[in-house]
């Protein structure tokens, strides 16, 4: 089919672009936004709040509106044999050939936006130069001439009439937006026009004059001048003992005079002070002269300033080497830089030198508090915490009648790293669980009353907080103890007294054994023969393939914590085949009464709630990694993959699902 345009088509397809195209000039910021950071930005800078300041943020709001008004050319241009992949649903939407035509509805908007929309804002623009931004800056000079002298705001004046006039030529329900909407929705397309209109308007109208009002200050700052603001601060530095009232005398009159005009004598003029008034402070030394000095100069010593620094450099959470320890789900982390934050870590600071823990009654805290405590001790304190600073945190006065009642509900508790040794481990066991306070001796003498045999009665073992289902055990990889790694067999221990936990951080915990220290070790049978001490040896994973010993360590503790939900094993990529490996293993040697044969962890039955397994490798990337590091790392990320497809085949389709949290695979490039 042959297409033939008219003179007047062709003309006003290339007005629609160039009004377009002139839209897009006028509306892009003419000057770069000042590099001032954000946080010393005004307050009340609303476009730079909402990043409307760059040029990209520009492209991204017109673009639809370029490609309506590319559409809308080309109708114009081919009008009236338009063709059907240009018309799309427009004949069956009926299609306003108004639109696509001069005519009222197309020549007042394009007249608005390159008579007026677009001059008033390049004006503008020429005008003020350097002092145009999209941003709030202050003005080299108050401009009141050119076109100033006549418009207030001829920039936001252009935009409204841009806006609308855009709006109305290309916007509309019943122009080139018909082609794209199936007939279907088009009347459901056309309430929604109607009543996005009043909304749409109402919302640019709010948005101009919010910014109006951020750029003119009020009288009292635009009369203020620098002197002013320094007489001010003097004024209100000075204590108010020291203040002098300067009164103005009144003008005096003769007497004779005064007494015809029956006229008030003139009070006295106060007598004035010392020339020469010493400024002292409160022991009595003589203060420099000047403003007082400021409040950091008079309380910041070189030493505690030192302490400052490094504390600030280590945000909550960070831990040496490059490494994270991500706190559990609902854990309570103070907000970096807040009043908790702060006080927190004063308070590591001076941990030291704050005299007995007793004193404080840190127990009576809030538990949000306390758990953020433990979780600074851990941090800042590192290999210095002992369990009598955790003690001081969560074991209450026994002679508070309440005491309680103060962990009744403390379910978060962070474990410092320090405590995780073989030789700290029991005692922190014996803590958490204590033992039950022996019963009297039974006899058969009948007791006074009901009551007296009510407290002879032995109760449930003890437990320091008996509302807790979030434990971590986090280890801290850049500061190995010399007292030796955490041992699997004390977590078992723990874990049989502790089976509502639903939430396990073990991150860089080693591999499960029961003899760390008897991997190179072996003794002599009966028969002159040597056998291996441990269940593990040096060649079990290597060669062997041997994961016998860590698969029946982790069955047995996935069935003490059969109501777990949350695993934490960042870092743990070492052992991860203990997690996936299903073929038989050997007999459970640590006489913990496992069944023989066991087959694995078991994902579907013993740990079907675990929803979440977080098996990262708790690294940073900065890319200066050699290639090895980038290989461990890229396995960690296929190890975690395999397990997710491990735990989705065993479960079958039963159960919850698994998320399986791993590295970002672009972080290395």
């Amino acid at each position: 089919m042959a297409f033939s345009t008219s003179l007047s088509q062709a003309s006003l397809a290339a007005a629609v672009l160039a009004s377009t195209v002139g839209t897009y000039i006028a509306l892009s910021p003419p000057n770069p936004t000042p590099t001032t950071p954000d946080s010393q930005a005004p307050v009340s800078d609303s476009i730079r709040r909402f990043k409307l300041a760059s040029r990209h943020t520009t492209k991204v709001v017109l673009a639809p509106l370029g490609l309506l008004a590319l559409h809308t050319s080309s109708l114009a241009y081919f009008h009236p044999d338009i063709p059907s992949s240009l018309l799309r649903y427009g004949a069956e939407n009926r299609l306003d050939t108004s639109l696509v035509t001069w005519s009222a509805a197309t020549a007042i908007p394009l007249t608005l936006i390159l008579a007026a929309g677009v001059p008033l804002r390049l004006v503008s623009h020429a005008s003020l130069g350097k002092n145009f931004t999209f941003a709030l800056t202050k003005p080299d000079q108050l401009k009141t001439d050119d076109i100033y002298r006549y418009v207030q705001h001829p920039g936001y004046t252009g935009i409204l009439v841009l806006v609308l006039s855009n709006a109305a030529l290309l916007y509309r329900t019943d122009g080139a937006l018909s082609c794209w909407i199936p007939p279907s929705w088009y009347q459901v397309a056309r309430y929604l026009g109607w009543l996005a209109a009043p909304v749409g308007l109402g919302i640019v109208l709010a948005g101009v004059w919010t910014r109006v009002r951020q750029e003119e200050p009020s009288p009292n700052q635009q009369t203020r001048s620098v002197n002013d603001l320094l007489a001010n601060l003097r004024h209100t530095s000075t204590p108010p003992h020291q203040r002098t009232n300067h009164q103005v005398a009144s003008p005096s009159l003769p007497p004779a005079i005064r007494h015809i005009l029956q006229l008030p004598e003139t009070p006295a003029p106060a007598p004035r002070g010392p020339r020469n008034r010493l400024r002292l402070d409160a022991r009595g030394r003589r203060l420099p002269a000047g403003p007082p000095p400021p409040r950091s100069w008079q309380t910041a010593t070189g030493q505690s300033n030192r302490a400052r620094d490094g504390a600030d450099r280590r945000a909550p959470g960070a831990i040496d080497g490059g490494r994270v320890a991500d706190a559990l789900p609902g854990e309570y982390v103070p907000v970096a830089r807040g009043l908790v934050d702060i006080v927190l870590r004063v308070l590591m600071r001076e941990w030291p030198t704050i005299g007995p823990h007793e004193e404080l009654a840190l127990w009576t805290l809030p538990d949000g508090t306390r758990q953020a405590l433990l979780r600074y001790l851990d941090i800042y304190r590192g290999g210095d915490v002992t369990l009598g600073d955790v003690r001081a945190v969560l074991v209450p006065d026994e002679e508070d009648p309440e005491a309680g009642l103060g962990n009744a509900h403390f379910t978060h508790l962070r474990v410092p790293s320090a405590l995780l040794t073989a030789s700290n481990f029991p005692s922190l066991i014996s803590t958490l669980l204590p033992k039950p306070s022996k019963t009297a001796p039974q006899t058969d003498e009948p007791h006074e009353s009901w009551e007296a045999a009510d407290a002879l009665t032995p109760g449930p073992p003890g437990r320091l907080l008996p509302a807790l289902t979030h434990l971590s055990l986090a280890l801290d990889p850049s500061s190995r103890s010399s007292k030796g790694a955490p041992s699997w067999r004390h977590l078992l221990q723990l874990a049989s007294r502790l089976p509502g936990l639903t939430h396990l951080n073990l991150a860089f915990w080693p591999e499960p054994t029961r003899t760390p220290n008897a991997r190179y070790a072996s003794v002599v049978g009966p028969q002159g023969n040597r056998v291996q001490y441990g269940g593990t040896t040096m060649y079990s994973h290597s060669l062997d393939d041997d994961w016998s010993e860590a698969v029946n360590i982790l069955r047995a503790l996935s069935k003490r914590l059969y109501q777990l939900e949350y695993l934490d094993i960042t870092g743990c990529g070492a052992w991860f085949p203990a997690l996936v490996k299903s073929e038989d293993a050997a007999l459970d040697s640590g006489g913990e009464g496992e069944e023989v044969g066991v087959r694995g962890v078991d994902w579907r039955g013993d740990w079907g709630k675990v929803a979440v397994v977080r098996m990262t490798s708790g690294v940073r990337i900065t890319g200066e990694e050699s290639q090895r590091e980038k290989e461990r790392y890229r396995a960690g990320i296929e190890a975690a993959t395999e397990l997710e497809r491990h735990i989705t085949a065993q479960r079958a389709g039963t159960g919850r699902i698994i998320t399986v949290e791993r590295d970002d695979l672009y972080a290395l490039r």
